[in-house]
């Protein structure tokens, strides 16, 4: 799976919690709705999942697939961070599906140390509160009282998406890469061959036209529009069009190229045309946009 896909990772959360657990604290859950990802701060955690007990210790990372039950206990107590997390490419391939989960890992100090940082703002942006009816209960134990959790509002929901996705970027670059690589075959498999091709081609010369397009994909323009759309959630000119505005920006911050050179370069045939729709999309004329991005900044 080519990296331009990455943009197209919508990820969802369906918990989060920060759990503070006494000696002999135990629940056991059946299968849940996302993948989990826990951290434990310290102590340590018994985690058995279809029959193996692993040992989760201060700074290890567990990646559990939803399907599977597991029972949780702790002998001496234990402090640690859990995310219910869903990846999805186009809202439909599984991302994580084919990695070698249950994954259990100990990251170095610098990269535990960000992604506990990020778990913990995920946590801070979510609230408890009365569980609705039918809603499933998350955690159900003598010992461990009912937990239901949201976003606090519109802004934490923004604030936790944003770290949602980071946490998924992590865990994809600190897997092991031989089950990244399984990983990105089998997605290959169920996501259509032409559209990993299309979206590198328009990554790489965003000037292309549709047309070509359609036809490098086997498709004529209208079945290509259609079938664009119905993956990406947008047309094949929306999306280039984006994909030469992010082209030219990059070229008027990192060359000398003239405005018209720019815009000959992504795709524009008249300048006074790309020159409108780049103020439209970054508020400042391609000139004026490039002598502010060499400001000192400071």
């Amino acid at each position: 799976m080519d990296n331009s896909i990455f943009p197209f990772v919508e990820v969802d959360l369906e918990w989060a919690a920060h759990h503070q657990w006494q000696a002999g604290d135990a629940v056991a859950r059946g299968a849940m709705r996302a993948y989990t990802l826990w951290l434990v701060l310290s102590g340590e955690l018994d985690v058995n999942v279809a029959g193996h007990t692993r040992q989760i210790t201060e700074g290890t990372l567990l990646l559990l697939p939803p399907h599977l039950n597991r029972e949780l206990s702790t002998k001496s107590g234990a402090d640690w961070l859990s995310v219910g997390i869903i990846a999805r490419i186009f809202g439909r391939v599984d991302l994580l599906q084919h990695l070698e989960v249950p994954a259990q890992w100990t990251p170095p100090p610098a990269e535990r140390d960000v992604m506990a940082m990020w778990m913990c703002q995920i946590v801070a942006e979510w609230v408890e509160v009365a569980t609705p009816e039918g809603k499933p209960v998350l955690w159900k134990s003598p010992r461990v009282p009912l937990r239901y959790r949201q976003p606090r509002d519109a802004v934490s929901s923004f604030i936790s998406a944003g770290l949602g996705h980071a946490l998924v970027g992590m865990c994809w670059r600190m897997l092991n890469q031989e089950a990244v690589k399984k990983n990105e075959r089998v997605i290959a498999l169920e996501t259509p061959s032409w559209l990993p091709r299309t979206i590198e081609q328009i990554t790489r010369e965003p000037g292309t036209a549709v047309n070509e397009l359609a036809r490098n994909a086997g498709f004529s323009p209208a079945q290509f529009r259609r079938n664009f759309h119905t993956w990406v959630g947008t047309s094949p000119q929306t999306y280039i069009t984006q994909r030469r505005m992010e082209e030219a920006r990059r070229l008027l911050i990192v060359t000398d190229l003239t405005v018209d050179l720019v815009a000959q370069k992504v795709g524009f045939e008249s300048a006074s045309y790309f020159t409108r729709l780049f103020k439209k999309r970054f508020g400042a004329a391609p000139a004026r946009f490039r002598q502010m991005s060499r400001y000192v900044h400071v």
